[in-house]
């Protein structure tokens, strides 16, 4: 059916629907532009709707582009709305609006979105004191142009001391401001509101309905027309104004640090300003950069000329911060004042659970802590936590985790003490501190099954481990919080507990800093109870072993030892004493560490602590490595793999016995099976979140990757390494990674960077007294400084050449010291072949020759071709082609086997 296009608008929208075969009501429905507006254009009072619902309606239409030129042209035509139409009365154009705030600050971003806004209502949601009215009424005179027939202005009062006002009554005045006769008016409601949407069904205008209770109060205020924009400020999400019939939501923040400073900076002056700026910028953060706050602290400043802002801060910082936020003689301007008038509103469920949550030690609170807290179910803690949320009296940030403003914070606080008594109280800290141990305790046990627990703690219950760590990760500072908390003397066994069962997170995890912080208070809270006072010290020691600080990590393993073995606790005893064994290895003590491995395994198999016995044996391994007992240090970390696979078929929880049995592997000179021994502990690693195991086995990669000649790889692995250990603050890590790396740089002829890794692995190590990383970095600055591109190593001033020497006494000295036969046989190895450097062929011979005979003894393979390429060099030297040759033969063929790129360099001298 054709139409007609040289007709009016309203002629033009009319036939247009009509052979759509719509009616008013459908087209509304279909375009999303509201059946007044439709009427109003179809019969001429709206003769220039707003661009958006031509759009809207011209797509519901489906006009093609002739239709749509057509109707737009009509409309651009047509007389300007706010013209005045032959013989209309005129009409009045209301001008309600609030003064402009003059120190209005900030809100740049907030403005332009508001510009911006698409729909005919802006919800302008936030909690108490955000400054959401200051906004709406800047924002208002800013773009009064906008709207020429005028501006409406109401607070409806829903968070104020009296009852909110009853839209019949709103609409009273907005009749009276429009123009309708005063007598004649309506008073029912609904006959109210279709008058209030007829007489603006043509006017551009601006209608602010302030402090917005709810939904039922705001819908009968709005307009039928989208040609008025309505800006709806509450403390209340109003979700379903928002979903239904459709608006823009606004969430409205604190003001940013900057703003809230320029926000003083005009109440105060900028002299007064100026002449504080540290305690005018505290003064902000205490105010928790709230408006209203800002502006109470500003006018209290101003009041007192003379008194130094700093004064202020130290009372808000001493005192009761909400109670110092008030002006005298003005109760309304008070902060908790503000927030009171919206805890009032709550239902009594909601009100229960805002002073509960003043309870909470943390940052912020989940869905089941709260439920813990409240002693209800999920399904009602949820529902609280959400009509707190709507409030703005909560926050949910993050999905799930619910928080609040500083101040309101200290709100909930207050309430709880003046609302709950003291058994309520205590019933409901009990609940959540309870409920926090009982979730760390069975995380940290699916998670760290080789880790000590307390007698009595929660078992695992199954669920997934990455599920696990993730909420250990979300829950750290709260878990911290209650440690914290529950430290204070009566608090009973939270403190200690939930901190020992937190030590296999933080030594993988590396948190040293909270751990330290948690393990001293767990020392205070555990008071006379013999194995909290266990738990206790031995969460010190590890903190103090992670650090470095062996003396010490021996001094409280050792308290924990003996207070677990006055209790009967023989895990515990185990389990100081396995971890003791380290420190004393670590030191270069092994015959300590083996006779204090020895003990825990005896105690572990006394308890049936089988994680532990799979431990005790990985360690033992270790010591047997370092005594140069290959095999049965092969045997031993065998074992602890098949305990861990046995606990956990997916693959053991421990990646220490794979890391070492590549190590091991690498010794004996079998560098494949070594790759893949390490690049499944990598991988096990880093599934885990484990960075402690993570760093130490990047540098054992590194390492059989030079061995192999990767050096590309080796240096990626070994940097890795470093950039790990220096992140989770592991300073004997760092010392090994450094020296790993040092000998990378050396491989690369990059003698000065290998010098100077060296020296700093060599610092880090005496800091921590770790010997074996202290004997390999003397090792590499002794040889670094032979490198093959410098000059004639012969040619050495003396000085140099005494400081070489002393170098490799010193490594040879800790070696021998510390019965570390298998790095004493490698530091023969390196002192032969710098002697040989140095040109002293008697020396190189002698060390050579004690370097052979240890290698044989340990099976150390990879050292033992390097002692027989020495050996061939020295019979060279010496004329004896044949013996020379010999070396070399041997030599070659076990870099062969071996898989490492000096056989082929050795090739043809063993030809």
């Amino acid at each position: 059916m054709g139409v007609d296009r040289t007709g009016s608008p309203g002629e033009l929208l009319r036939a247009f629907r009509e052979r759509a075969l719509l009616t008013q009501e459908e087209l509304a429905a279909r375009s999303g532009v509201s059946v007044g507006t439709i009427a109003g254009l179809e019969a001429g009072r709206t003769r220039r709707p707003r661009s958006t619902s031509v759009r809207l309606l011209a797509d519901a239409l489906n006009l093609d582009p002739a239709d749509r030129a057509a109707l737009v042209a009509a409309i651009q035509a047509a007389p300007a709305r706010d013209e005045p139409v032959r013989d209309e009365p005129r009409r009045p154009v209301p001008a309600q609006l609030p003064a402009d705030p003059p120190d209005f600050t900030g809100r740049a971003d907030y403005a332009k979105w508001l510009d911006e806004a698409s729909k005919p209502v802006v919800v302008l949601a936030g909690p108490p004191g955000v400054g959401k009215t200051a906004l709406a009424v800047h924002w208002g005179h800013r773009v009064r142009d906008r709207f020429p027939d005028g501006q409406l202005y109401v607070d409806l009062r829903g968070f104020s001391a009296g009852p909110p006002l009853p839209p019949v009554a709103v609409l009273a005045g907005f009749l009276t401001a429009l123009g309708a006769p005063g007598p004649s008016a309506p008073t029912e409601l609904e006959q109210a509101a279709a008058t209030y949407r007829s007489l603006l069904a043509d006017r551009r205008m601006l209608i602010v309905l302030d402090n917005a209770a709810d939904v039922a109060q705001v819908r009968p205020l709005l307009p039928g027309t989208d040609s008025c924009l309505v800006l709806v400020t509450s403390r209340d999400r109003l979700a379903g104004l928002v979903a239904s019939p459709g608006a823009d939501w606004l969430q409205l923040d604190v003001l940013p640090a900057p703003d809230s400073y320029t926000l003083l900076a005009r109440a105060l002056g900028e002299q007064r300003v100026a002449a504080e700026p540290a305690a005018v910028a505290e003064l902000a953060e205490l105010c928790g950069y709230l408006p209203l706050a800002l502006r109470v602290a500003a006018a209290n400043l101003a009041t007192r000329p003379h008194q130094p802002v700093a004064e202020l801060v130290a009372r808000l910082r001493e005192r009761n911060r909400l109670g110092e936020l008030t002006v005298p003689g003005d109760p309304q301007s008070a902060v908790a004042g503000a927030f009171g008038l919206s805890y009032d509103r709550l239902p009594d469920p909601a009100r229960q659970m805002f002073r509960l949550l003043g309870l909470v030690p943390g940052p912020d609170v989940t869905v089941p802590a709260a439920a813990a807290l409240a002693g209800v179910d999920h399904s009602h803690a949820a529902h609280q936590l959400a009509v707190l949320t709507a409030a703005h009296l909560l926050d949910e940030p993050v999905a799930g985790r619910f928080t609040s403003h500083d101040l309101l914070r200290q709100y909930a606080v207050d309430r709880s003490r003046q609302e709950l008594a003291e058994p309520e109280r205590a019933a409901a800290r009990r609940r959540l501190l309870d409920w926090y141990v009982q979730r760390a305790e069975t995380a940290t046990a699916t998670l760290y099954p080789e880790m000590l627990r307390l007698p009595g703690a929660s078992d695992p219950a199954g669920e997934d481990p990455a599920q696990l760590l993730a909420w250990l990760d979300a829950e750290h500072a709260n878990l911290l919080a209650v440690i914290r908390d529950a430290a204070e003397p009566g608090s009973g066994p939270v403190a200690w507990r939930l901190a020992h069962s937190l030590r296999g997170y933080w030594w993988r995890t590396g948190r040293l800093v909270d751990w330290q912080a948690a393990a001293t208070a767990a020392v205070t809270a555990a008071g006379d109870d013999p194995i909290g006072q266990a738990a206790a010290q031995l969460g010190l020691a590890a903190v103090h072993h992670r650090l470095g600080d062996q003396p010490r990590a021996i001094e409280h393993y050792s308290a924990a030892a003996e207070l677990a073995r006055q209790a009967g606790w023989l895990a515990g005893e185990s389990s100081a004493r396995g971890n003791r064994a380290l420190c004393h290895w670590q030191t270069g003590r092994l015959d300590q560490a083996a006779a204090d491995l020895a003990e825990a395994l005896a105690l572990a198999e006394r308890c049936g602590w089988r994680e532990h016995q799979a431990v005790t044996a990985n360690n033992l391994g270790m010591v047997n490595h370092e005594l140069g007992r290959l095999a049965e240090a092969r045997a031993c970390y065998e074992q602890s793999l098949a305990v861990h696979r046995e606990l956990d078929p997916a693959g053991g929880n421990d990646p220490s016995p794979l890391n070492n049995l590549g190590l091991v592997a690498r010794d004996l000179g079998q560098l494949e099976q070594a790759r893949a021994h390490l690049t499944e502990a990598l991988a096990r690693c880093r599934e885990l979140g484990n960075r402690t195991d993570e760093a130490t086995t990047l540098d054992s990669l590194a390492a059989v990757h030079l061995d192999a000649g990767r050096v590309p790889e080796a240096r990626a692995a070994a940097e890795a390494s470093v950039r790990l250990a220096e992140q989770i603050e592991d300073p004997p890590a760092q010392a090994a990674a450094r020296a790993r790396l040092g000998s990378v740089y050396q491989q690369l002829g990059e003698s000065d960077r290998a010098l100077a890794e060296y020296r700093w692995a060599l610092e880090l190590a005496e800091q921590v007294g770790g010997r074996s990383t202290e004997l390999k970095a003397l090792l590499g600055l002794a040889s670094a400084q032979l490198d093959p591109r410098r000059p004639d190593p012969g040619q050495l001033d003396p000085g140099r050449r005494a400081e070489i020497c002393g170098q490799l006494r010193r490594a040879l000295a800790i070696a021998e010291g510390h019965g570390f036969r298998l790095r004493e046989g490698q530091a023969l190895t390196v002192a032969a072949e710098v002697q040989l450097g140095l040109g002293d062929d008697q020396a190189a011979t002698e060390y050579a020759a004690r370097a052979l005979d240890r290698h044989r003894q340990t099976g150390a393979r990879l050292f033992e071709a390097r002692t027989l390429a020495v050996l061939g060099q020295l019979a060279e030297r010496a004329g004896d082609r044949a013996a020379a040759r010999e070396h070399w033969r041997q030599a070659q063929a076990l870099f062969a086997e071996i898989g490492a790129p000096a056989a082929e360099l050795i090739a043809p001298l063993a030809g």
